[in-house]
């Protein structure tokens, strides 16, 4: 597996035009505030282009309800800065089994 990081929904859509995606990312890990965009935009973004709905994660310093309005209308979990490395594993953990779900389990 491989971890890609981007600074703004710009390089997320530059990478969209320039590489071969043939794989969808498992879990999206985004900053609520990304300079004049927001994490919901880069996540909306991801989706669409995938035509899937990636689970989410949106880390962000401060509370709103706006924030939580957009989670609950976007499909995805907000974790409150600082995040705690147990609380984001467990996250991840959740999230991961959440994308995995209603998926028949593999014949043996």
């Amino acid at each position: 597996s491989s971890v890609l990081s981007f600074d703004s929904q710009q390089e997320v859509m530059t990478w969209l035009s320039d590489a071969d995606h043939s794989l969808q990312p498992d879990l999206l890990i985004v900053d609520y505030r990304l300079g004049e965009d927001t994490g919901t935009q880069v996540i909306q973004a991801l989706r669409q282009h995938f035509k899937a709905p990636l689970p989410a994660i949106v880390v962000t310093g401060s509370s709103m309800l706006q924030q939580e309005q957009e989670a609950q209308e976007f499909d995805f979990h907000l974790l409150i800065k600082p995040v705690v490395p147990n609380k984001l594993r467990a996250m991840i953990g959740f999230k991961l089994k959440v994308k995995t779900a209603g998926f028949p389990a593999a014949r043996k």
